[in-house]
């Protein structure tokens, strides 16, 4: 049976080439009907933190991004990597380092250290005088060859890798000792995870080895880059998940960008369900290079998947994003409806809605489409005056605007942008005959009270 796993580390948030990973992941697993495995690598006890835990969980399942097994923790596993590591120590695939310099990072160490050939009795010796030590795993003078599901054929030298620590003094297991001992226990087939884990490849292939154990098969993702074509970071732009989530991004968008990129797939039909991701899945489709995260791309997909969701599940969703406000709540979803077209994500509704709540005199900018034209002012009177006489309904609205640009003789277009801006005090707003009703007729007889007052 193929089993695949997500397992990210709770030292911060889940960042957008994680999430990528998962999400690869879980299209393959769904493709194939296999298992899908969550595992919480927690070593690293001094970054790890419950709340980084918490937020990985709760982003993922914000995500869709469901599993059949865990969450698994790492450091409850402790006793049984303990365990593996005296197997191979006693089999000699590995062996006791006593130098002074052992807690080194690994690729400053000596790639043959002389403890490797420390007799058994020197061994025993320095170990009865409590000498401290790390357990580092013997690599093999040969290529260590495997192929990669993206990459093709990839083969390192395991003469020039060091004989790398699996176990540090205080008895924690490394990195990629743990991982190689849980993938195994788990029945992990398939390993999908980011570029950035290539170097860990041979290493861990070392340890299969060494414990005759079967190597699953790998994948290594492409590495997002930002704009400037370096890994993506914080100085391109936001990279945790929950940035995205509060800025108003659906989670489907955030799941179809991530999924295409770097995916051969039609440009010309770049909105997919993530049933359709599931379907079209296939490794041929995952380029070898890697990719620009591009933000304003992820903005109009937004809009795009925006623009697909019906009105009922488009206010069901915009519901937790419109501001608490002294309407009805029928008025606050004809404004949220009425609006969908400036809305490019959620965290936009409260300047849509602030309209309706207070009014500010159009900002000089503004304020120049109004000045020059001595017929402004005559349009605004008239329609004000109008509208006190109407009955306000969206008909009459029109009526009495359409009726004073033909009697003035005005261009429809910029005698709506002046009344726009008059009345909104901005030159953008929703559809203006609407947004007028909305506003009510004391409301809109008001501000262009306001307005002819201090403009003349």
């Amino acid at each position: 049976m193929i089993k695949v796993r997500f397992a990210p580390s709770p030292t911060g948030s889940l960042h957008l080439g994680s999430l990528r990973t998962a999400i690869v992941n879980f299209l393959f697993a769904r493709k194939m009907q296999a298992s899908f495995v969550l595992r919480i690598e927690d070593t690293d006890q001094q970054r790890s933190t419950e709340e980084s835990t918490r937020v990985i969980l709760d982003n993922l399942q914000w995500m869709g991004i469901t599993f059949d097994e865990g969450p698994f923790f790492q450091t409850r596993r402790i006793t049984f990597h303990q365990e593996y590591a005296r197997s191979l120590v006693q089999n000699h695939q590995a062996y006791h380092c006593f130098c002074p310099q052992n807690e080194s990072a690994d690729e400053t160490f000596p790639p043959k250290d002389p403890c490797r050939e420390l007799s058994a009795q020197a061994v025993e010796a320095n170990l009865r005088q409590h000498m401290p030590y790390v357990v580092r795993l013997r690599i093999p003078d040969m290529p260590i060859v495997f192929h990669d599901l993206v990459k093709g054929e990839v083969s390192f030298q395991g003469g020039l890798l060091e004989d790398f620590v699996i176990v540090r003094s205080d008895g924690t297991p490394t990195y990629n000792f743990a991982v190689v001992a849980d993938d195994h226990d788990m029945g992990i087939t398939h390993v999908i995870r980011g570029e950035d884990h290539l170097s860990n490849t041979p290493k861990q292939i070392a340890l299969y080895k060494a414990f005759s154990w079967a190597i699953p098969d790998f994948a290594h993702i492409p590495l997002i880059l930002g704009p400037d074509k370096t890994k993506l970071s914080k100085r391109h732009c936001d990279t945790a998940i929950e940035d995205y989530k509060e800025k108003g991004f659906l989670a489907e968008t955030l799941f179809n960008y991530l999924a295409l990129l770097g995916y051969t797939h039609d440009p010309a039909n770049p909105i997919l369900s993530k049933e359709d991701l599931i379907q079209n899945f296939s490794w041929d489709k995952v380029s070898r290079s890697a990719s620009q995260f591009d933000l304003q791309r992820l903005y109009w997909m937004n809009k795009q998947h925006l623009d697909r969701l019906s009105e009922e599940e488009y206010l069901k969703k915009a519901s937790s994003w419109i501001p608490d406000l002294p309407f009805t709540e029928e008025k606050k979803n004809r404004i949220a409806v009425l609006s969908r077209n400036q809305v490019k994500v959620w965290s936009d509704l409260p300047a849509v809605f602030s309209i309706f709540l207070t009014y500010s005199l159009p900002s000089a900018e503004a304020g120049l489409l109004l000045s020059g034209n001595s017929a402004v002012f005559p349009f605004l009177s008239q329609v004000k005056n109008e509208l006190a006489q109407s009955d306000f309904s969206l008909d009459s609205i029109q009526k009495v605007i359409e009726q004073a640009i033909k009697q003035l003789t005005l261009k429809k277009r910029d005698a709506m942008q002046w009344l726009r801006t008059a009345v909104t005090g901005s030159t953008v707003s929703p559809s203006l005959y609407e947004t007028i009703q909305l506003l009510g007729r004391e409301e809109t007889i008001h501000r262009l009270g306001i307005f002819l007052e201090q403009r003349q």
